[in-house]
């Protein structure tokens, strides 16, 4: 969500758009990492998504994803 809001805001859609408060960072909070929601249940597809995600991260792929549709890396802090 971070990157999405941090990319919505640069355009003019977004002009009238703001954060408040402190950026909320503690892992005790959020967990650390990148997270999907899954269903506890739902044990392959995430064995399948790790998988794919490994995969792509492996390859290159996500990077060029990346530096192409973000002006950061979309898993960056909004304010540093």
């Amino acid at each position: 969500m971070n990157c999405f809001f941090n990319e919505f805001a640069r355009i003019s859609r977004g002009k009238d758009f703001g954060f408040a408060g402190n950026p909320l960072y503690d892992a005790k909070t959020l967990g650390s990492g990148t997270a999907i929601g899954l269903r506890k249940e739902d044990t392959d597809l995430q064995e399948k998504i790790d998988k794919a995600i490994a995969d792509i991260r492996a390859g290159g792929t996500y990077d060029r994803i990346a530096s192409t549709w973000h002006s950061r890396g979309p898993t960056s802090k909004l304010f540093s």
